[in-house]
C-alpha cells in the first residue's frame, strides 16, 4: 500500500491524504484502489478504481 499528499485532489485548495493498493488478478490484470482522506487519516472515502489489462498482440 502507498501513502501520500496529494495536493489540490479536488480542486484547487483541497487537498487530501491518498492511499493506493494494487492487486494482480488471475487473468493478468492489475487492479488499482485508491481511497482519500481529508481529516489527516482519521476517515477514508473511495477515490478512484482502476483495472490495468494487458494489451492485445
Amino acid at each position: 500500500m502507498l501513502t501520500g499528499y496529494w495536493a489540490n485532489i479536488n480542486g484547487p485548495g483541497q487537498d487530501g491524504l491518498v492511499r493506493m493498493s494494487y492487486t494482480a488478478n488471475e487473468d493478468g490484470s492489475v487492479r488499482q484502489y485508491g481511497e482519500v482522506s481529508y481529516d489527516f487519516g482519521l476517515s477514508w472515502e473511495d477515490s478512484f478504481d482502476f483495472i490495468y489489462r494487458p494489451r492485445a498482440e
